[in-house]
């Protein structure tokens, strides 16, 4: 869990991860919701668009906790009694790089995605930059409190997540349907917005968003030769990228 008071940086390089090609612009979505974690919205709550016109092919560091902070309104809940109350007053936050290059596939396929909850609050200067929750998973400084008998008492705590189950993708075949289109077949296991296939071989690298997140789906691989093809995709339940098994293909 992040603190919007506190600077929450997220460095972006100027040279596409997937493709390595330098980008003439890149494009940061942030998504700011409140319920499942594991449905984003569809629609960034905020988009910035970032223009490379000096073909830099070095990174640039953005501050986003301005922006998340606006999404977060407090809302203090009571209870007449000691028990474990849960806040209301956090929201999960997404991030997204797309970027624009000459392989055009790419200003719709994501990048350098995270996710993770933010509250309103702020860090100290000695726990470095983008601090995440400590172990004992306290949001508040120190472990021991004088708390009046008849007062009340509030100690905010981060609950662990428990996955339901580990996030998998399976690349099974890659056939060709004609020319240059391919169809994969594929299973998954998490929640995934999106997927996106990724092909190598002698004339570079190649990435492609599927049509959708659920088998069978056809990616465009314009090369001959030996190619190595899978499916990356980021599973929300567990905020982690996931990468498939890899199928060599001969064209």
């Amino acid at each position: 869990m992040k603190k919007t008071l506190s600077p929450i940086y997220i460095t972006i390089p100027f040279v596409s991860p997937a493709t390595g090609l330098t980008s003439t612009q890149y494009r940061l979505e942030i998504r700011v919701w409140d319920g499942s974690k594991s449905s984003p919205p569809v629609s960034a709550s905020y988009s910035k668009t970032v223009k490379n016109l000096s073909s830099s092919t070095g990174s640039q560091t953005v501050n986003i906790s301005r922006l998340v902070n606006d999404f977060l309104i407090l809302e203090p809940t009571e209870l007449g009694q000691t028990g474990l109350i849960f806040g209301r007053s956090q929201r999960w936050v997404k991030t997204e790089v797309f970027y624009t290059t000459s392989n055009v596939a790419e200003a719709s396929t994501s990048q350098s995605v995270s996710l993770y909850p933010v509250v309103k609050g702020y860090t100290y200067g000695n726990e470095g930059e983008n601090q995440e929750t400590p172990t004992n998973k306290n949001l508040i400084s120190y472990n021991e409190f004088n708390v009046s008998r008849t007062g009340v008492f509030v100690l905010p705590i981060e609950v662990p997540e428990t996955p339901t189950s580990t996030p998998n993708i399976t690349l099974l075949s890659v056939v060709v349907v004609s020319g240059t289109l391919y169809t994969l077949t594929f299973s998954t296991v998490g929640s995934y917005s999106t997927l996106d296939g990724y092909a190598e071989g002698t004339g570079g690298r190649r990435v492609e968003t599927l049509t959708g997140v659920t088998s069978t789906r056809t990616m465009t691989i314009p090369w001959t030769g030996i190619v190595s093809v899978e499916i990356r995709g980021f599973d929300n339940d567990t905020a982690t990228s996931i990468v498939s098994n890899i199928i060599n293909i001969t064209i």
